[in-house]
């Protein structure tokens, strides 16, 4: 078995994530809270309006930890400026896709009624999911938010490398190690809905900073520690493909999984399958992860007990289990994200509830 580790290297992350804000009525649209150019929220950071929803461009960062604290700092900014303005009732909506009524999308501008997202180009043969100019936004009134993952190119001339020339490897590595494990978390049937319209997987675009993978929901906003995984995930597929060994890497992961099967299991939301697909692999993501890097990308053999315990629960009970706090607030409250990531949190939180579960087992017997 080989001993070949991946090597870490600085890149920067950054995001776009949407969201909704509702009122005692309803879902209503972003322009009736955000100015037309934006909501500052620090240097670098602002909300904008994006269709009905709003779309959070934090300024990104090398850490996680880093780039979870300037989220916390724009959603605090948010909050503010909501108050400021005295809207009260108004809430930030955090679901993966949700109906606008007619009457409601009537009331917003006419470029606000539109599908906030252009087409994305794919690894696959469809250009996009669907030809967006060919739906009525009136008439199919879902509008879904993505939780899209941007890698910027540094100094690194393996990370700009292989971005500009084999881009395409780089996002069927995300959707095996990001896109496809976030099913097993992510399970709202929403999912399904929201890629009728885009964020299928595959879906990808090339911005002059770097690579943005699309597939994924707003999911990640739930929680820090949910953020930490889903970067910590896409980190590692980004970081295989830069390594000196990336051919060796892609073989071992590719042979263990059909392509097709990943696609599948991400478009339709198949738990079963995405379990399937990460168990073939999980192996190899222990085998090539240093245990000096632990916490960096989210899943090793020091915690892959824990992350099927978490998986567990949710299938079980469902998200909330674990994470109980309204979103916005979550956010709000972050102080400094370091040391509570992913990673630290299942050694913590989640080894705490495995502890506990054979007594509640036993108690029922």
């Amino acid at each position: 078995m080989t001993t070949k580790k991946v090597t870490p290297l600085g890149m920067n992350m950054g995001c776009d994530p949407e969201f909704f804000f509702r009122n005692k009525d309803g879902i209503i649209g972003a322009e009736k809270i955000l100015p037309a150019a934006g909501l500052v929220a620090g240097e670098g950071s602002k909300f904008i309006i994006d269709g009905v929803q709003a779309e959070l461009n934090p300024r990104p960062s090398t850490c996680r930890a880093l780039l979870a604290n300037e989220i916390s700092r724009c959603f605090r900014s948010l909050d503010a400026e909501l108050k400021k303005k005295g809207n009260v009732g108004i809430t930030a909506d955090f679901n993966r896709a949700i109906e606008i009524s007619k009457e409601s999308l009537m009331e917003l501008d006419e470029k606000a009624r539109m599908f906030g997202c252009a087409p994305s180009k794919s690894i696959y043969r469809t250009k996009s999911s669907v030809n967006i100019a060919k739906v009525d936004p009136m008439e199919y009134r879902v509008r879904a938010a993505g939780g899209h993952i941007h890698i910027g190119k540094s100094n690194n001339t393996r990370l700009t490398a292989v971005i500009d020339k084999d881009h395409k490897r780089v996002v069927q590595m995300l959707d095996l190690l990001c896109g496809n494990t976030a099913v097993l978390v992510d399970r709202d049937p929403a999912n399904i809905e929201r890629r009728k319209v885009y964020g299928r997987a595959g879906e990808f675009r090339l911005p002059a900073h770097g690579l943005e993978y699309r597939t994924l929901s707003n999911f990640w906003l739930t929680s820090y520690q949910l953020m930490s995984f889903a970067f910590g995930m896409a980190r590692f597929a980004v970081e295989v493909m830069a390594d000196t060994n990336a051919d060796e890497f892609f073989d071992a992961f590719t042979s263990k999984v059909k392509k097709r099967n990943v696609h599948n299991a991400i478009n339709n939301n198949d738990f079963e399958l995405a379990m399937e697909n990460f168990q073939a692999i999980e192996k190899l993501i222990c085998q090539y992860v240093a245990r000096d890097t632990d916490g960096r990308y989210a899943i090793t053999s020091a915690n892959l007990a824990a992350f099927h315990h978490f998986v567990k629960r949710i299938d079980e009970q469902g998200l909330q289990y674990w994470f109980k706090e309204e979103p916005m607030k979550h956010w709000m409250k972050i102080g400094d994200a370091h040391d509570n990531g992913f990673f630290d949190w299942t050694q913590n939180v989640v080894r705490m509830d495995m502890a506990k579960a054979p007594k509640v087992a036993k108690a029922a017997a």
